[in-house]
């Protein structure tokens, strides 16, 4: 039996396969709940009441749509912005309040003065303090008469602290909407995710002949093998065999120098692996953890003693006295190539 097709290498491989079907059924999964967003959008408009009516009934607790027959220019209270503004509107018997954009106000108030009427459809919304306040100043800014002036109470009576939201939508879309956006990114990540660690961990068995990795795969069998379950990593006699993220195999007589390393994002720690400095002038990371893998020093001291025990000669540890000895080796060893390269 080859390495390639020894059953713990296919079964890390199959790992990988199911992140990428696990992707595939989260983008196919996020198609779904569009679709299912957009008929409940649909009907729930098609079902849409009348304003006046969710006032009259108390439907104004109702994750629905209302509409409003606007047949006047709307009236601003206020703005904050272009995308939140309110205005007073009427539909010829009763005053109401919208939030609408400035471009819908627009198109509000040209549809009102072409054609006489504008059917507004929305969402039902709660009134904050800051434009009930303004709201109701707005109403008495030009009422001479005392008895039409109205207050806080008055307010509450007549509007119910409520107004017609044109560009929002119902909860229950916004639930779908938030589970679309979120199994699209989850769905691209993993899917991603699993096509590199795929790739990458394919291409590793192309630079290993038959017979290595026949001698590998009966390594693997070794009764002296240890294996490291936290780090997927394979100890045997002579190898180091990572089957994380990547298939690295590494004898360990060509380690020079090893140490651990934390990946940070915006200085916050993400996963930790081993670096190992091979006799090929490589640096390669094995043994990913993430963080939260339950006993990952003990894991981590495992792979370094393994390494110490089959190879005494191993330098240990990120020092400055390391770094500037094996990027002096990495460097020497460019020049020699360069020579060879340009020589003759």
């Amino acid at each position: 039996m080859n390495f390639k097709n020894h059953p713990k290498v296919r079964k890390a491989r199959r790992g990988k396969i199911v992140c990428l079907i696990a992707g595939v059924v989260m983008l196919l999964a996020a198609i779904a709940c569009f679709f299912v967003r957009e008929n409940i959008r649909v009907d729930r408009r098609f079902d849409k009441v009348a304003f006046a009516q969710a006032y009259n009934d108390e439907m104004l607790d109702e994750d629905i749509y209302v509409y409003i027959d606007i047949t006047e220019e709307p009236y601003g209270i206020g703005s904050y912005g272009e995308a939140r503004q309110f205005y007073y509107v009427a539909d010829g018997y009763d005053l109401y309040i919208i939030e609408c954009s400035e471009s819908e106000y627009n198109e509000i108030a040209q549809q009102v003065k072409e054609n006489g009427s504008y059917e507004c459809i929305g969402t039902i919304s709660k009134l904050d303090e800051e434009v009930i306040d303004l709201a109701i100043e707005v109403y008495n800014e030009d009422e001479d008469d005392p008895e039409e002036i109205i207050n806080r109470e008055d307010f509450d009576w007549y509007f119910q602290d409520v107004a017609l939201s044109v560009h929002d939508i119902t909860h229950a879309e916004g639930i779908l909407l938030f589970a679309t956006l979120m199994l699209i990114v989850f769905g691209l990540i993993t899917l991603i995710a699993g096509i590199v660690e795929l790739s990458r961990f394919s291409s590793a068995f192309g630079r290993m002949s038959e017979m290595d990795q026949q001698l590998i795969a009966a390594e693997l069998d070794s009764p002296q093998t240890v294996y490291v379950k936290q780090a997927h990593t394979y100890l045997t006699p002579r190898f180091i065999v990572s089957l994380g993220s990547r298939c690295a195999v590494i004898p360990y007589a060509n380690i020079f120098w090893t140490y651990k390393f934390t990946q940070r994002y915006n200085f916050i720690p993400i996963y930790s692996n081993i670096q190992v400095f091979t006799s090929d002038f490589r640096t390669l990371g094995i043994a990913e953890m993430s963080l939260f893998t339950p006993k990952k020093k003990q894991a981590e001291m495992t792979i370094f003693n393994a390494i110490q025990y089959y190879n005494p000669q191993v330098r240990f540890g990120y020092t400055a006295e390391n770094s500037n000895y094996f990027n002096a080796l990495r460097f020497q060893q460019a020049n020699s190539n360069y020579a060879n390269n340009n020589a003759g």
